[in-house]
């Protein structure tokens, strides 16, 4: 993703500059320019965390920018994501490069998978990655072990998030699935729809999911009904996410993001000094 959202942050990237944002008010905090574009960004631990296309890796402090550390991965990453304490999985098609506390480590796709993007399971080191060819395939980030795979679909894999430790909700295809480390079950999804980002809050039990490039809906995962839906005519969503009682947050492209709390009120960032101000159209419902 290009947005991710917590609480107290809102963290995204429009070309080579992060952008942070607070998430209750919206209003801009920090902006730093990198030398490639941004490819992926995360939130973890205090850290505002990105990957650069040239390999480069940033932990910002998420209340201030202060860059805390760097790591150098390599170039033209697909995907980053973040465990829950800052370590960090870049995502290429055939490995994941680990970044944490045990220093740099690379753990290699199998032979003939491609992997399209990951994601880390609650509070765990359990990885999930998927793949062009509809598998989740699952690694251990402590032991550098490949755990196996979990046949999904006969769709690429487009989004992972995890849910709880061992199981993560994936989409692909038309369709949102429930993963654990044996199994795979459609959850949910879209008739004609070819899905994109899927986000899971534990706190809340509500998962955002991408319908379309420019539409998004956010959902109660116990019961799946639809808590919101947002369609963008004019814009392209580039990240979700459920910020607790702050409500939902959608990314957009240039940089942008709405908030929406518990009564669907509109709320956008403002932008940061020297940046211009964009409009866009909105349309909220049920």
């Amino acid at each position: 993703m290009l947005f991710c959202f917590d609480p107290q942050w809102m963290f995204g990237a429009d070309g080579v500059e992060m952008l942070a944002y607070r998430t209750p008010d919206e209003e801009p905090t920090w902006r730093f320019a990198a030398r490639s574009p941004i490819a992926g960004v995360a939130l973890a631990s205090g850290n505002a965390i990105a990957v650069a296309a040239d390999g480069t890796v940033g932990w910002f402090d998420a209340s201030n920018g202060r860059l805390r550390s760097s790591a150098n991965a390599r170039p033209s990453p697909l995907d980053l994501a973040a465990d829950a304490w800052g370590g960090v999985a870049v995502v290429y098609a055939d490995a994941i490069a680990l970044f944490d506390s045990a220093g740099a480590r690379s753990l290699a796709a199998p032979p003939g998978a491609a992997l399209t993007t990951a994601a880390f399971a609650g509070q765990s080191r359990l990885i999930a990655a998927g793949t062009t060819t509809g598998q989740v395939l699952l690694f251990d980030a402590a032991s550098g072990q490949y755990g196996g795979a979990v046949s999904v679909s006969d769709k690429p894999i487009a989004s992972l998030t995890g849910v709880a430790h061992g199981r993560w909700l994936a989409t692909a295809g038309d369709s949102v699935y429930d993963v654990t480390l044996t199994s795979a079950a459609r959850f949910t999804g879209a008739t004609g729809e070819t899905l994109g980002y899927v986000v899971f809050d534990a706190n809340t039990q509500c998962f955002g999911l991408q319908i379309a490039p420019n539409a998004a809906v956010f959902m109660d995962f116990r019961s799946k009904d639809t808590r919101m839906s947002v369609t963008y005519p004019e814009r392209l969503i580039r990240g979700l996410g459920v910020v607790g009682p702050h409500g939902y947050a959608v990314g957009l492209d240039l940089g942008d993001a709405n908030r929406f709390d518990l009564q669907r009120q509109t709320c956008r960032t403002e932008p940061h000094p020297g940046r211009p101000r964009n409009r866009w159209v909105l349309m909220v419902g049920r």
